[in-house]
This record gives C-alpha cells, structure tokens and sequence, in this order.
C-alpha cells in the first residue's frame, strides 16, 4: 500500500502544474480513495488490484493521447516495483501514428478520387463539346455543298441563257447587217435602173432574198423576228404556230417562245425598195 500511496502522490503532485489535467488528477484520486477504503477493510486486495489496474489503464491512454509528458515524475506498477511506461507509450503511440498514416491515405486517396472524377466530368464536358462542334461543323459544310450544287446548276442556267442570247444576238446582228447590205443595194440600183420591164410584174431576180418570207416566198409587207433570229412574214409565221409547230421554219429545232419582235429597220427597206420600184415602172 505505501507504493501505492507514493505513486499517486507523486502523480497527483507532479500534474497540479497543469490546471487541464483535471481528468488525470479525477482518475488518481479515486485510486486514492480505493486505497483510503482498502486501509478501512471496505475494499479486498484482489479488488483493490483491479481497480486500479482498470484506472491505470485509462490514465496511460489518457497520457498517450494528449502526448502529456510526465518524465519528470516515474510511474509505479501495481506490484510495488518502480518501472517506465515507454513500451506502452511507444506502442500507443505507433498505432496512433498507424491510425493518422491510415487516416491520411484514406483522405489522400479520396482527394484522388474526388479529382479523378472531376477530372472524367471535365473530358466528358469536353468531348460533348468536340462531337456538338463537329455536328455542326458538318451541317454547315452540307449547307454551303447544297447552295454550291443550286449556285451551280443555277450558272449552269446562266451560260445556257447567255449562250442564247448570244445566238439571237448574232442572228440579229446578221439581219441588221443583210438590211444595211439592201439599203445599200437599192441606193446604187435607183441611181441607175431604167424603165424597161412590165409594172404589174418584179422582177424575182431583182428582188433581195431577205425581203422573201421563207414560209410563203413572197415579198414581206409586215416582217417580224421569230425565236430562231429569222425574220418571216407575220401573218405566216402566225399561222406556223397555230398548226401546233413549235420548231424553226429555218432551222427545225425547238423555238424557246412564240414571240415575235417586229423588224422595223427590214420593213423600211422593203417599203422604200418597193417605192423605187413603181418609180421604175
């Protein structure tokens, strides 16, 4: 019992320097106060003995846990001989650090994962992104294939249009100049024909073959300009075109319309050549 008495003595001493070990100071004297009955005969010895082995313990794990250092003081075992709880300590202590390097790895591999996962979310965000830009990319590029296939087609119309127009330019043009050629042509016979031949007959070799409608072979009275750049007699061609013709007197291919543009200029010189005529006569 007296080293019993010493060591808590020496222990509740010792920890009066530090007011926050009240809970150590708490567990040694209910350790005293077991002594304190054990000397009154309230307590046995075997009981007393386990009592305060079980107090022991809990103020050893107290001391390991706040790491509170009692070198200064030695620690007596239950069986009256003085001795350190390093090994215990120690132990305590390299499972306490097992536990914090287990509890660190824990945390560490959950930041990991948290990133890992941030890390999938972001690659996920970005894919979607890529495949939505590539959809688009590619929507935009059969957008402009299908304007540039209407831009072509539409070109292609085009060439064909002015490839038309200028065939009816030059067949205008070759008209225009078949008119000047017979205005010409007139000029220089009215300054030197003479009445010779009979007046209610032409003379068909005096007569200038574009003055000749091609369908009726007559002189024209009211020429007019067809599709095709000729110019025929307009009640004729008219009538080409009620019969259900829709091709070229001249050429037999398809006209592209029905219209008809008088040829004023032709016109004159008919009128004028046929003037001269009847002064011939």
């Amino acid at each position: 019992m007296e080293y019993y008495e010493s060591a808590l003595a020496t222990y509740i001493e010792g920890l009066k320097c530090d007011p926050n070990n009240l809970v150590v100071i708490d567990g040694l004297r209910r350790c005293a106060a077991c002594i304190n009955r054990s000397n009154g005969g309230d307590v046995g010895p075997d009981d007393l003995e386990d009592i305060l082995f079980l107090e022991v313990d809990v103020l050893h794990m107290w001391f390991s846990v706040t790491a509170v250092d009692c070198s200064p003081w030695p620690t007596y075992n239950l069986t009256g001989n003085v001795s350190s709880d390093n090994d215990l300590r120690n132990k305590l202590q390299k499972l306490m650090e097992e536990a914090a390097a287990l509890k660190k790895e824990a945390s560490d591999e959950r930041l990991r994962r948290i990133e890992s996962e941030r890390m999938a979310r972001t690659s996920e965000d970005l894919y979607l992104n890529q495949v939505q830009q590539r959809r688009e990319a590619e929507e935009c590029l059969s957008k402009i294939e299908q304007e540039f296939q209407q831009l072509k087609v539409r070109q292609d119309e085009v060439s064909e249009e002015f490839q038309k127009a200028t065939e009816h330019n030059e067949n205008l043009q070759h008209q225009l100049t078949e008119t000047i050629r017979a205005l010409e042509s007139m000029r220089g016979n009215a300054t030197s024909a003479s009445p010779s031949s009979s007046g209610s007959v032409l003379d068909e070799n005096r007569i200038p073959s574009y003055f000749i409608c091609p369908i009726s072979q007559d002189v024209m009275n009211d020429p007019h300009i067809a599709a095709d750049g000729f110019t025929y007699e307009r009640d004729f061609i008219r009538s080409w075109f009620s019969t259900g013709s829709d091709t070229s007197p001249m050429t037999n291919l398809p006209l592209e319309h029905d219209e008809l543009i008088p040829n004023i200029a032709l016109r004159s010189a008919i009128q004028e050549w046929l003037q001269q005529q009847n002064v011939a006569v």
